[in-house]
Order: structure tokens, then C-alpha cells, then sequence
């Protein structure tokens, strides 16, 4: 259970009472009841509780317009509610209106609830208000915390928003990270573009930046014969940028890190697929010397460790794998070298226990 703060939700109450929106003092209470369930009530669904009362909050300044309208008093608001709830922070902030288009669509404004403790994830809302109404448009929730980033219109004016959610970390590959970015239509959001569609849904970048209208990656390559936490893995720098013709976000540059780790793998994936096939035609390509393709011993399988290079002989990268057969199993390396034609198998050997 979260050590909460008497001071802090003193604080909470003496904001509640001050000039504003009537409905705070009763948005106080609430949030005293979900504190007194922490450790009782399921996390999600606490989440889902807290993040309805500050949608409460937002919208309630919205309709009220005028300065309890402001982003900055809205914020001094959530300030409190973060304060209150310990870990949980709660952000928000005003998309600037692009021209005519973007004035038609009134204001837009954007909440960012981080929640760790309570559902692991964070959630983007966004909110569209004017003419003394307002209302929810979209609640976007994903791993991670949630920030929102500068974005241009779309070609018709239309405002764009780009958001991220940055997770946990990877080993000493990166952490989890998604970006999206939406279309803000009249009365809808729609999805432009997202790493999970362009990357994949299972994206750890060791380096992102964000700027206007472009999105720079740097992820690991996910391929068969990857392994967590290993160094000289392939790696992507990629780089998506804002058309501005063309509607969307478009792969503007690709850079391959360390691509022959991905090479290597191909030919091991296919070397260990032809020795459990005894496909002789497909390990005599792999395996040119047929002394050596003798002592194979078809037990073979691959090990879920780290490849090496050899001080002595940098050229060469030995795969670590492991005789199956009976009566035990016995660890063998092997080694691989790039010839003209990719990479072969030039020599194998039980290691020395």
C-alpha cells in the first residue's frame, strides 16, 4: 500500500474549496474513497475511477470557461490531484489552433495520466471544447508514460497531435516505446500513423527523437536467431517524416547497424533446419568441407547464448550450441566465417569440460 501524504491531500482539499468549478469539493470526497481502497479494490479498476474523476475535472473547467479554462489553471488543478495520489501524475496541455481549419474545430486539449502503480500503463485523453461545451473525443492507453509532442496541421489544416508512451527497459537494448499520431477531425480522432504498424508492436529503441514533423528510431531488429542483451545485434536508425503533399507519415531514410549479425543468423536459422532435415544438398552449401560435415553430429541444436569473436582470429564468430543425443548432452562451438558467397561453417568442436 502507497504511503499517502496528510499534507498533500490537505493541500488537495484547500484548492477544492477555493473559486472554480462547483463540482470540486465532491471530486475531493471521491478521491478520498479511492484512496481508502488502495490495497482492497483491483489496481485496474482504480485506475479506471481515477482517471474518470480528473476527465470530471477537465471538462467541468472547459464548460466553465474563462480563466478556470486555461491550461495553466487547469494544470495548478491536476497539480493537486498528482499531489493527493502520490505516484500518479496527471499533465495536461492545449494544442495551438492551426489557421482557419484549425479554428473551426474550436480548442483541443490534452490530458496525460501517468499511472504506474495502479495499471502499469498510461493514458492519453483528448478533450475538444468551445462555445461553452466540451467534450471527451478519444482515450488512448498504452504501456508506458504518455507525452505529447509538437506536430504540424495536416495539408488541409486539419490539427495533428503526436504522442508517445515510453515503457520499461529492455536489458541493455532500450526501453519499450510507441508513437503515434492523429488526425483531429470535427468530432473524431483518426489515426494517421504508429510504430506499431511501421516497426512493430514490440518496439525497444535505444534512441528516439521527436521533432516537428519527424520521428527518428534507433531499435533493435528483431529476427530469427535474436537474442536479449547481446552486443552487435542489427540495429535500424530510421527516420519517418511528415509529407507535405502527400497525407501521412513516410519512411524518409534507413541505416543498418551491424547487418551482418542478422546475415550470420539467416545462415545458422538454415544450417540447424537442414541438420534436424538431414538435408544433405543445403548442408554441403553451408558446410563446404566435407571432413567436417562428417563429424556433425545430428543432435545439434542452437543455445541461447551470446555469439563471440575470437581475439585470435576476429574474422570468425563462434555460435554457441549443444549435442541432444544421449547419454547427456555436451556443449559444442562452432565456427562461422564470411566467404564470398555469405557466411559458412569452417569449423565445430565439443567444448572441454
Amino acid at each position: 500500500m502507497r504511503a499517502w501524504s496528510l499534507c498533500a491531500v490537505g493541500a488537495l482539499a484547500v484548492v477544492a474549496v477555493a473559486a472554480g468549478p462547483v463540482g470540486a469539493r465532491d471530486r475531493l470526497e471521491r478521491l478520498q474513497g479511492l484512496v481508502r481502497q488502495v490495497g482492497e479494490a483491483a489496481p485496474e479498476a482504480l485506475a479506471a475511477e481515477l482517471a474518470a474523476l480528473v476527465d470530471e475535472e477537465i471538462l467541468e473547467n472547459l464548460r466553465t470557461g474563462g480563466v478556470f479554462a486555461s491550461e495553466a489553471f487547469i494544470q495548478e488543478r491536476l497539480d493537486a490531484l498528482t499531489g493527493a495520489w502520490g505516484g500518479a501524475r496527471f499533465g495536461v496541455r492545449r494544442l495551438p489552433r492551426a489557421g482557419s481549419a484549425g479554428s473551426a474545430h474550436g480548442e483541443t486539449t490534452v490530458g496525460l495520466y501517468a499511472m504506474e502503480g495502479l495499471a502499469g500503463g498510461g493514458s492519453a485523453r483528448v478533450f475538444s471544447s468551445g462555445g461553452g461545451s466540451a467534450g471527451l473525443l478519444a482515450s488512448l492507453a498504452h504501456e508506458g508514460t504518455p507525452q505529447l509532442h509538437e506536430w504540424p496541421p495536416a495539408g488541409d489544416g486539419a490539427p495533428q497531435l503526436a504522442l508517445s508512451w515510453l515503457g520499461g527497459g529492455e536489458g541493455g537494448s532500450g526501453r519499450r516505446f510507441r508513437v503515434e499520431v492523429w488526425r483531429r477531425d470535427a468530432r473524431a480522432l483518426s489515426r494517421v500513423w504508429s510504430t506499431a504498424e511501421a516497426v512493430g508492436a514490440e518496439l525497444v529503441a535505444s534512441e528516439v527523437r521527436i521533432a516537428r514533423g519527424e520521428v527518428r528510431l534507433r531499435y533493435e531488429a528483431r529476427y530469427p536467431g535474436w537474442k536479449p542483451g547481446c552486443e552487435g545485434q542489427t540495429e535500424h536508425e530510421d527516420v519517418y517524416r511528415a509529407g507535405p503533399m502527400a497525407p501521412g507519415v513516410h519512411l524518409a531514410r534507413r541505416r543498418v547497424v551491424n547487418g551482418w549479425h542478422r546475415e550470420l543468423q539467416e545462415a545458422v536459422t538454415r544450417f540447424f533446419d537442414a541438420l534436424a532435415r538431414q538435408d544433405r544438398r543445403a548442408l554441403a552449401e553451408l558446410v563446404p568441407e566435407s571432413p567436417l560435415r562428417a563429424r556433425l553430429p545430428l543432435g545439434l541444436v542452437p543455445e541461447p547464448a551470446c555469439e563471440v569473436r575470437p581475439p585470435e582470429s576476429p574474422e570468425a564468430v563462434v555460435v554457441a550450441a549443444t549435442d541432444e543425443r544421449p547419454p547427456r548432452r555436451a556443449p559444442w562451438s562452432l565456427w562461422w566465417r564470411r566467404h564470398g558467397r555469405g557466411w559458412r561453417l569452417t569449423g565445430a568442436a565439443p567444448v572441454l569440460q
